[in-house]
C-alpha cells in the first residue's frame, strides 16, 4: 500500500504532513503534537495501511510499575550514544525527479514532507560526490579527456550541482537547520586511476593510480571547500563508498585497507591544515565487512579527523556494528546505506523490516544515523545509469507530478518524528512477545520509546520508567512512537 501526494495550487504550503489527494486519503492530523504533562503522545503506522503516520488519543501515565503481557523497562542510568538522526540520499536522480517533475509549489510541500517537524523530520542526507548508478551520465568533478592528466585540478568544478543539488539541499537547510550531510566519495576522476575501461571518463571500477593519494586528498578537500561556500557544509565525509565492491556498468573504485587508510591519512591532515570541521568515517560497505573496517580504523589510529566508520545492510547483520565499537569505543558508527527494492516483500514486510532492523537493531548496535538510498526515484526506479535495476525511493515522483509515499517514508517518520537530534539512547529490555523497543532521551528531557510489534495480534505493552509506567496496546504488525515530558 502507498499513499500519494497530488500537484495543484489548493495544496497548503506548510511543514506538515502533506495530505494525499486520492479518494481514500487516510486522515492526517496536522495539529501540533504538544506534550501534555501526565500524558504521553502516541503516533501509530500498521502494517495494512490503515493507520498512517495516526496520531491517537493521548494515553495517561500511571504511577508504579506497570503491568502487561509485554513490559519494557527503562534503564536510565544505562546511557549510550548520540544521535544525528534518520534520513537518505539525495542522488542524482533524487535531485532529478524532484526538480524536473515537480512544481514550485508541490516541490516546496514535498520538501517540507520530507525535511520537516511535522513530515517524516529527516535530519541526514548522504550525497554522493560523483555519478552512481543513480545519475543520468557518468561525471566527476575533473573530468578530461583520457589519456591525459590534470595534477594542479585546473578542469575542478562545481558548476553543475548549482542546477539541482545545491538548491534542493540548501532548501532542506532551510525547513531543518539542524540537517547533517554526509558526503560519500564514489570514484577519483579517470585520469588518477588504474585498471579502470578508459570509456566512461573512466569512472566505471579500477583502482586509485599509485602517486595518486596526495593528489586525490586535494581533489576531496577541495569538494569539501567547495559544498562549504555554497552553503551546504558536509558535517561528514566517507572516504570511499563500498571500497571492496569492483562495479561492472557504474561510477566505483576499489581500495585495499592499506590505501582506504593512506587517503584517510593523508585527507585527515589536509582538513586539519585547512581548518575545516569536517570529519571523516572509513568503510562505509556492508555489515560483514567488520574485519576490513578494523582493519582500516588499526592503520589510521590517532589520526585527527577520523569520526568512525560507516555500513551498510546488504549482507551480513547489525550486530557487526558492536564488534567495531567495542573495539574502537570513543569512534562513532554510522548507517550510511539500505534500500527497498520493488521485488521484494510487501508494504507490511518491507515496513517493519526496516522499523526492525535498521530503526531498532541497528540503532542498539551503537549506530548514531539511519541513512536510506535514493530520497526519491521516478516510477521505473530510476533514472539510472547501471546497477539496481528495481530499487525504490524513498518517495516515487510520477510522470504526472504525483508524489507517492513508500513504505521507508513511513519508517523513516515514525522515528524521525519522535527522535530529535542530540537524543541519547538509554537502557531498555530487550525484545519480547514480537514487541521490539529501543528507547531516547531527547534534548528537551521528554522521553521516546520506539515500538515495532511483529506480532499477528494486538498486544497491551506496558513501558516502565522508574516509578511511573505508560501502557499501549500495539496493533497487529505496528509501528509505534510514544513520547512523553
Amino acid at each position: 500500500m502507498r499513499r500519494m501526494i497530488g500537484t495543484g495550487l489548493g495544496l497548503l504550503l506548510s511543514a506538515s504532513i502533506v495530505a494525499s489527494c486520492g479518494p481514500d486519503s487516510p486522515a492526517v492530523d496536522t495539529g501540533a503534537e504538544q506534550l501534555v504533562d501526565g500524558y504521553a503522545n502516541v503516533l501509530v503506522t500498521t502494517g495494512d495501511g490503515a493507520k498512517l503516520l495516526s496520531v491517537e488519543p493521548r494515553v495517561p501515565i500511571a504511577n508504579g510499575p506497570g503491568a502487561a503481557a509485554v513490559v519494557v523497562d527503562i534503564d536510565r542510568s544505562a546511557r549510550y550514544q548520540s544521535m544525528a538522526g534518520v534520513g537518505a540520499a539525495m542522488t542524482d536522480s533524487s535531485a532529478w525527479v524532484l526538480s524536473t517533475r515537480l512544481n514550485d509549489v508541490t516541490r516546496t510541500q514535498v520538501i517540507n514532507d520530507l525535511f520537516g517537524r511535522r513530515g517524516a523530520n529527516l535530519s541526514v542526507v548522504r550525497v554522493p560526490l560523483s555519478s552512481t548508478d543513480f545519475s543520468l551520465d557518468d561525471f566527476t568533478y575533473d573530468d578530461i579527456e583520457l589519456p591525459g592528466e590534470d595534477p594542479d585540478l585546473t578542469a575542478f568544478s562545481l558548476a553543475r550541482e548549482e542546477q539541482q543539488r545545491f538548491p534542493l539541499l540548501r532548501a532542506a537547510l532551510a525547513v531543518n537547520p539542524d540537517l547533517a550531510l554526509i558526503g560519500s566519495a564514489w570514484t577519483a576522476p579517470g585520469w588518477m586511476k588504474s585498471g579502470a575501461s578508459a570509456d566512461r571518463l573512466g569512472v566505471v571500477g579500477g583502482t586509485l593510480a599509485d602517486g595518486m593519494t596526495e593528489v586525490y586528498s586535494r581533489y576531496l578537500r577541495r569538494v569539501v571547500d567547495g559544498y562549504a561556500d555554497a552553503g551546504v557544509p558536509l558535517a561528514l565525509l566517507t572516504v570511499q563508498n563500498e571500497p571492496a565492491h569492483e562495479t561492472d556498468n557504474y561510477a566505483g573504485m576499489v581500495l585495499s585497507p592499506e590505501q582506504e587508510a593512506d587517503l584517510a591519512i593523508e585527507l585527515a591532515d589536509g582538513l586539519q591544515t585547512d581548518g575545516s570541521s569536517t570529519e571523516l568515517l572509513v568503510h562505509d560497505h556492508n555489515w560483514n565487512g567488520a574485519p576490513r573496517a578494523l582493519d582500516v580504523l588499526a592503520r589510521v589510529a590517532g589520526t585527527p579527523r577520523i569520526a568512525g566508520s560507516a555500513f551498510h545492510c546488504y549482507s551480513g547483520n547489525p550486530s557487526a556494528q558492536s564488534t567495531v565499537h567495542n573495539a574502537y569505543p570513543d569512534l562513532d558508527i554510522h548507517f550510511t546505506e539500505c534500500t527497498g527494492t520493488e521485488s521484494s516483500g510487501t508494504f507490511e514486510s518491507n515496513l517493519l523490516w526496516n522499523a526492525r532492523v535498521l530503526l531498532v537493531d541497528s540503532v542498539r548496535n551503537w549506530s548514531r544515523s539511519v541513512v536510506l538510498w535514493n530520497l526519491a526515484l521516478d516510477e521505473r526506479s530510476g533514472p539510472r545509469v547501471g546497477g539496481c535495476r528495481n530499487c525504490r525511493g524513498v518517495l516515487t515522483i510520477h510522470p504526472d507530478g504525483h508524489v507517492t509515499r513508500n513504505e521507508e517514508f513511513y519508517a523513516l517518520a515514525q522515528f524521525g518524528r519522535g527522535v530529535d537530534v542530540g537524543a541519547t539512547r538509554i537502557g531498555s529490555s530487550s525484545a519480547t512477545g514480537g514487541v521490539h523497543n529501543v528507547v531516547f532521551e531527547n534534548p528537551d528531557g521528554s522521553t521516546v520509546a520506539f515500538l515495532v510489534s511483529t506480532a499477528s495480534q494486538p498486544v497491551d505493552v506496558a513501558v516502565t520508567d522508574g516509578d511511573r509506567s505508560v501502557a499501549v496496546t500495539l496493533p497487529a504488525r505496528s509501528v509505534v512512537t510514544l513520547r512523553w515530558a
